[in-house]
């Protein structure tokens, strides 16, 4: 399964937090792929990637 994430091009990255400080997204590490950091990014230090998981299900109970 494919997934898009999002890493930061440290050639560009100015360290100024802005993606941080503007954005609900917390970690790199847990990339859900909403893009909100990479819009952020007032440098443009966010490079969009496909990365290939395995199948992931989650299964979901409604009441």
């Amino acid at each position: 399964m494919d997934k898009l994430i999002v890493e930061v091009d440290e050639n560009k990255c100015r360290d100024c937090g802005f993606c941080i400080r503007v954005n609900i997204c917390r970690s790199l590490a847990q990339c859900i792929g909403c893009l909100s950091c990479y819009y952020a990014c007032p440098y443009e230090a966010r490079i969009k990637k496909i990365e290939q998981t395995k199948n992931e299900y989650a299964e979901v109970w409604v009441e």
